[in-house]
């Protein structure tokens, strides 16, 4: 079928011998220092470049790839003025 042909198109193009680039950032120290240690513990620690930063100032790290973050949601009622100020800023 189809989704089966597409997905062995597709496991063909993996290049298992690429070097993986992974950053992180935070504007926490705190948060990177949990990041850090949870990394460690898991074996990845060698594979993560982290650093302190504000997501929406800092720069892109390469022209390409994949960006998974975790943006405030917002629990209590005043925060959602502040919500709605910052998402349109996601992009």
């Amino acid at each position: 079928d189809l989704f089966n042909t597409q997905k062995l198109q597709a496991q063909k193009l993996i290049n298992y011998n690429q070097q993986l680039k992974i950053y992180a950032s935070d504007i926490s120290y705190r948060a990177i220092a949990l990041t850090e240690d949870n990394l460690k513990k898991a074996g990845f620690l060698d594979y993560v470049k982290i650093e302190k930063g504000d997501f929406l100032t800092k720069n892109a790290p390469q022209k390409s790839g994949t960006l998974i973050c975790n943006p405030p949601y917002g629990i209590r009622l005043d925060e959602q003025d502040q919500l709605a100020e910052f998402y349109p800023k996601l992009g």
